[in-house]
């Protein structure tokens, strides 16, 4: 499959392999695409594709293998960071919890 996956206005490349490597190319320059992730799934892949299937707004990658398996790749954020300024609530007895585990 071909999709923006990193949102700068140019498709790239999806490759899902039967090794089951699944690999995203990158056409930096005219010449050659440049292998810029990879990830290896256990399975053969069957099929690749790219869009927006979970949450709106976070794009990404799903491939099927032969057994039946779906895989997913996302674009969301695994974690989330408090900017400046925010303080973390715990209540008294979680701090308690978090000082017996020190």
């Amino acid at each position: 499959d071909s999709f923006d996956i990193v949102g700068d206005g140019v498709k790239e490349l999806l490759v899902g392999r039967d090794d089951g490597v699944l690999e995203i190319y990158n056409f930096e320059s005219a010449d050659d695409p440049v292998l810029r992730y990879d990830h290896a799934l256990s399975e053969s892949i069957a099929s690749i594709q790219g869009g927006c299937v979970g949450k709106d707004g976070y794009d990404e990658i799903l491939a099927s293998t032969y057994s039946g398996w779906l895989t997913g790749l996302t674009t969301e954020p695994v974690h989330r960071e408090g900017g400046s300024g925010e303080e973390l609530k715990l209540s008294q007895e979680m701090q308690s919890k978090i000082s017996s585990l020190r």
